[in-house]
């Protein structure tokens, strides 16, 4: 038995839905009211388990995932998508738009886990692909890391949350 808490948002609100899933496979219904716009299905990271997200499902969440879901939740995202893509069931390129999305997270927590998985699929690309794919790598970390650097700068600032400081260092780092 599992237990889950799902967390979604429809037309009254966000909202969570717990439930135990005791079966091999088991069908739940939200008790939604209107259109669910996205679910997130371990809220908090408590439960322990990895959750693989339909292609559908993931399309509606990841514009919102810097906004909905705290850090916690957006590492436990990124988490089970690399864990997804290790075992061959999501693809790279599926778990290159969920780095992008969470690469809009202002908490350090969130941006080195994104530091860390680039680094690996830089070796990965390193070994098999060759210099125009990770040429095209590194674009996209300057992408996602640059308009971080840029808001901090190269420079601490008096008085700033150890949170600037370590996304300062990660963001030059990568």
């Amino acid at each position: 038995s599992i237990p889950m808490t799902v967390r979604y948002l429809d037309d009254e609100g966000v909202k969570a839905h717990r439930f135990i899933f005791d079966s091999r496979a088991q069908q739940v219904e939200l008790p939604s009211q209107g259109t669910v716009r996205w679910i997130y299905g371990n809220q908090d990271e408590i439960g322990f388990y990895r959750q693989r997200i339909a292609e559908p499902t993931l399309a509606k969440l990841l514009p919102e995932a810097t906004s909905v879901l705290s850090p916690i939740e957006l590492v436990g995202l990124l988490e089970d998508q690399w864990a997804m893509v290790r075992s061959g069931s999501v693809t790279i390129r599926s778990f290159l738009r969920v780095l992008s999305a969470c690469s809009r997270a202002q908490n350090h927590n969130v941006l080195r886990v994104i530091s860390e998985r680039m680094d690996a699929l830089d070796l990965i690309v390193k070994d098999a692909a060759g210099r125009e794919a990770r040429a095209k790598l590194r674009q996209l970390a300057a992408q996602w890391f640059l308009p971080h650097l840029n808001e901090l700068g190269f420079a601490p600032r008096p008085g700033e949350s150890q949170n600037d400081a370590q996304r300062r260092a990660i963001c030059i780092t990568t």
